[in-house]
């Protein structure tokens, strides 16, 4: 019986301090050999994509991982792949690659991929990872003031600050429901076999 080959594939974008991890794979990866790009993998058939991210970054990288992620986009890969980019956060930056890859870097902006070999789309996700990580912090900024006007004990103050911060709480509050979304995605109610 012939092996069915998985075509959902996974980008991990596992951050640290504000700092994202890259790989060079390796000369004897079937696809984009000897190139940076963000670790990455196959779905196997059966296997949940949230699962497979965890095992994927386990068996690639080692990381440890924080109880937060976000599912950042979903795209093609031409000409039948279809592929998730995750966000992960890592509690340590002690990487040991598996044989897939052969060099790994942290980097924080697009100027450090400028000389080096990278995959078509690397520039694209690392600009989307940085958009979501400021949304998400965005969010945690606009929390803590949100509590310390809570705490304002003349009315009319609070009153006017809850206005004046209502003015930017479209922004806000997309920030908040990604912030939500991420922290509270890996809860034992909601995945019960994780």
């Amino acid at each position: 019986m012939p092996m069915i080959q998985s075509t959902l594939t996974q980008t991990f974008m596992i951050c640290n301090n504000g700092a994202f991890l890259i790989v060079k794979r390796s000369k004897n990866e079937d696809l984009n050999a000897e190139q940076w790009a963000f670790p990455g993998g196959r779905v196997e058939p059966g296997e949940i994509p949230l699962m497979s991210a965890i095992r994927e970054i386990s068996e690639e990288t080692a990381l440890i991982l924080e109880d937060r992620y976000a599912i950042l986009d979903s795209y093609s890969i031409p000409p039948i792949r279809s592929a998730y980019a995750f966000m992960f956060f890592s509690t340590n930056r002690e990487v040991k690659l598996s044989d897939e890859a052969v060099a790994f870097d942290w980097i924080t902006s697009t100027d450090e991929l400028s000389n080096r070999n990278c995959i078509p789309g690397i520039y694209y996700h690392l600009i989307q990872a940085k958009n979501a990580l400021e949304t998400y912090n965005a969010a945690i900024d606009f929390s803590e003031i949100a509590r310390e006007v809570k705490r304002i004990e003349q009315p009319e103050l609070r009153s006017w600050i809850e206005v004046l911060l209502s003015h930017k709480s479209q922004q806000f509050a997309k920030a908040c429901v990604f912030r939500s979304i991420v922290d509270d995605t890996l809860t034992p109610e909601k995945y019960p076999n994780a």
